[in-house]
């Protein structure tokens, strides 16, 4: 499969180089704010053919990341729709994420694991 282009500038994000995804439907996008600099990383999902199921999961995803403030998930930070993508714009993890280390680094012995778990674990309360 030919290495996907990056699609014009997405509201204030600038899309520079992409770092991976799940074709057809995905793709993730280093990328930086134009009016800050802050960089991003950029989930572009086409809308066009994508099964119910998995636009259930987006929904889900979207909700799930809009409501949550934890400092070990990503914070989605915007969303942008056009007619035919939906780009969510996400805090930058360098490392990736939990899925990529496990690809990296194979199985986890079980301190590595539970060190995880705590930190998902952790819970932040709002003054």
């Amino acid at each position: 499969m030919a290495e996907a282009e990056a699609p014009a500038p997405v509201g204030d994000y600038e899309l520079l180089e992409r770092l991976g995804g799940r074709p057809p439907y995905t793709s993730v996008w280093r990328a930086v704010s134009r009016s800050t600099g802050t960089p991003v990383a950029v989930k572009q999902v086409r809308l066009t053919g994508l099964p119910a199921r998995l636009r259930d999961s987006l929904d889900c995803e979207v909700r799930f990341l809009a409501a949550v403030s934890h400092p070990n998930i990503i914070r989605l930070i915007d969303v942008v729709q056009t007619q035919s993508c939906l780009y969510l714009v996400l805090e930058l993890c360098e490392g990736g994420d939990l899925a990529a280390f496990i690809r990296r680094n194979g199985s986890v012995d079980e301190r590595v694991a539970r060190n995880f778990m705590k930190q998902i674990g952790n819970q932040v309360v709002d003054p």
